[in-house]
């Protein structure tokens, strides 16, 4: 019993401390972008381009040390891009025959001519894609601080956020500083 009277007021101390602290975005996060939504924001793939259903999954790590590290998860890259054959094979089909006014078996004999194939022209164009500058991380210094998200050494820019729980959804970025992920807001981490 004694004990209990020495513990008790260590175990409310240290539950006050843990209150106090509130809600961190330290952890492993992770969030789908829906590569639709994106490439009709961004408007620089052709309108027959269908992207709709594609995605691509970012993970962000903010490590208790106060360091983040953002990047591009490879199995989904891998993924979108292998997705992304049939879809970019009927936008350049479209393409040519919107072009040069064609039905479907004259722009694939127009290509035919030329000495390439629809399938060629699509794994051409996603064998130039430089894996390795889209797996490439982004690392700095992370701090949280009511409804701020800051991912930058800097200290002029942020990213407005909601923290509930295992969700942390960014809605907008404020300042230079937080520029990297602004074409893709809003956008939802879980953990």
């Amino acid at each position: 019993m004694k004990l209990l009277r020495l513990l008790l007021p260590v175990l409310l101390l240290a539950g006050l401390l843990c209150a106090c602290t509130g809600p961190t975005a330290a952890g492993k996060w992770s969030a789908a972008v829906d590569c639709a939504a994106l490439s009709e924001r961004m408007g620089n793939l052709p309108e027959t381009f269908d992207a709709g259903g594609l995605e691509l999954k970012l993970d962000l790590t903010c490590a208790e040390n106060g360091t983040y590290t953002l990047r591009v998860n490879e199995d989904s890259l891998n993924a979108m891009l292998e997705a992304m054959h049939e879809p970019l094979a009927r936008a350049a089909l479209q393409t040519v025959r919107d072009t040069y006014d064609l039905t479907e078996t004259e722009a694939i004999a127009r290509l035919s001519e030329q000495g390439v194939t629809v399938d060629a022209l699509v794994d051409e164009f996603l064998a130039s894609v430089d894996r390795d500058a889209v797996l490439r991380p982004v690392s700095g210094k992370w701090r949280w601080t009511e409804g701020k998200l800051y991912l930058s050494d800097k200290t002029d820019g942020y990213y407005e956020a909601v923290l509930e729980g295992d969700e942390l959804r960014l809605t907008a970025c404020r300042g230079t500083d937080a520029a990297q992920l602004a074409d893709l807001l809003p956008l939802t981490f879980r953990r």
